[in-house]
């Protein structure tokens, strides 16, 4: 109602519109962990990491479950690698997680 009406003001609630988009990719990247879609979860949860280093000042509370999640898909694409015999792929991606 807030769009329809022309309420909602974009400069003035920047920060939580960035904060807002964050957390949709986050939970995105996390359905997309639980369907195994597991190379489409890494990129929603870059996403969601980028966006929230852009409104810092109301994301600080979510970083450490945005790099949780994060650190969770790439470890799953590094299994998922691993499991197919991609070794050095596998690796990158496991070496990303430190």
């Amino acid at each position: 109602n807030m769009v329809e009406n022309d309420a909602l003001d974009i400069e003035s609630d920047y920060n939580q519109v960035l904060l807002l988009a964050s957390v949709a990719y986050h939970n995105i990247a996390v359905q997309q962990v639980m369907l195994g879609h597991i190379s489409d979860a890494c990129v929603s949860s870059q996403n969601a990491r980028r966006l929230a280093r852009l409104c810092l000042s109301v994301s600080s509370h979510y970083l450490p479950i945005l790099e949780s999640t994060h650190k969770q898909s790439l470890n799953e694409l590094s299994s998922v690698l691993k499991n197919s015999h991609c070794e050095e792929q596998a690796s990158l991606f496991h070496n990303l997680i430190s």
